[in-house]
């Protein structure tokens, strides 16, 4: 029995590349999970099928040219030239034909049943979270208001001069509400109307540009063919903010963060805008991998663990999601909005 038969009756995705990643072979496994034919793929580099050339699943192939052995990476999430994003694990080796070297690359799509699992699981969590946190919250802005109401009353009495110790407690127990408030995040209904994304994102480009603490380098990337998005205006921009927050501080608050908006081809085929928000940072790291949209998750020194799982939240409502994924230098978080009359 022919051997390529057999590989094209196995589940798996298989592809082979030589040394300098051009296609050689794949399997009808590889072209289904590529939605790309053998014929229009044979001897394209391999980024014809990935969208990033700098991606994880490259990186893995440089370690296993380099030390000639197999490389095995777990749950990883890989954009295509269709900016469908793709969940597999992944498998990189090293073999010889006729003293040429070769790679093979096998791609075990991660089952869609095991995702929607884990997606439940993380809601079940941080519906948990969201009640332990409301339930403090309560506990905590009730005091509040009553050391403020003393405050004031106390301020009343005072003198002009005395009255700078008693301001400090309002404008403290004022950021300690608000700081709480962040904590519950959103609880009113999206008020959504046609919106220009691309004029939002600058909005908050140049909320960010206007920090002089702010040394990254924010650089756009812009589809200008992305029609109006049904969306709330202002959950949107606090969303992005977030978002391009937490670039700027994964790399460290320099380098450069790209913004870039594409149209992509998401589930059943239903046209998708995507925003992606790209960074020079170290990624996220392999513990908070099934967590970081969790509340008061973090891996910075000094951070509320608030920014993510508030930006989920706020997409939520707006029929929207966030996703990311790791490259080999920094992470790409992508934001996916629906597009008006899908």
């Amino acid at each position: 029995m022919n051997h390529l038969t057999i590989l094209d009756n196995v589940s798996t995705a298989i592809l082979v590349t030589d040394k300098y990643m051009s296609i050689k072979y794949m399997n009808n496994a590889s072209e289904h999970l590529f939605s790309n034919s053998k014929n229009s793929l044979s001897n394209k580099q391999l980024g014809a099928v990935f969208a990033v050339r700098n991606n994880i699943i490259i990186s893995q192939i440089y370690e296993a040219i380099t030390h000639e052995k197999t490389s095995v990476a777990r749950d990883l999430r890989i954009p295509l030239t269709n900016r469908e994003l793709l969940r597999v694990d992944c498998h990189v080796s090293v073999f010889y034909e006729k003293k040429e070297k070769n790679i093979l690359i096998e791609l075990y799509k991660i089952n869609e049943q095991k995702k929607h699992y884990e997606d439940a699981e993380l809601d079940e969590s941080d519906n948990a979270t969201k009640i332990i946190t409301r339930s403090i919250a309560h506990e905590i802005k009730n005091p509040l208001g009553g050391i403020r109401g003393a405050a004031q009353l106390l301020n009343d009495e005072l003198s002009d001069s005395q009255k700078e110790y008693t301001n400090i407690i309002i404008e403290e127990t004022d950021r300690l509400k608000r700081y709480v408030d962040s904590m519950v995040g959103p609880s009113q209904e999206p008020n959504k109307e046609p919106t220009n994304i691309h004029k939002i994102i600058n909005h908050v480009l140049n909320l960010m540009a206007s920090d002089s603490r702010v040394q990254t380098s924010l650089i756009k990337d812009f589809d200008p063919s992305i029609p109006e998005i049904n969306i709330d205006k202002e959950m949107l921009t606090q969303a992005l903010i977030n978002v391009i927050k937490n670039a700027i501080e994964a790399s460290d608050n320099k380098g450069k963060v790209l913004i870039r908006t594409r149209i992509g081809l998401k589930q059943n085929a239903i046209m998708k805008a995507i925003i992606e928000i790209i960074d020079e940072g170290p990624g996220v790291h392999e513990k908070l991998k099934q967590k970081v949209f969790l509340p008061l998750v973090t891996d910075k020194k000094i951070g509320t663990g608030l920014g993510l799982s508030i930006t989920q939240r706020l997409l939520k409502l707006n029929d929207s999601y966030i996703e990311y994924e790791n490259n080999r230098v920094g992470a790409t978080f992508r934001i996916v909005l629906p597009m008006r009359n899908q």
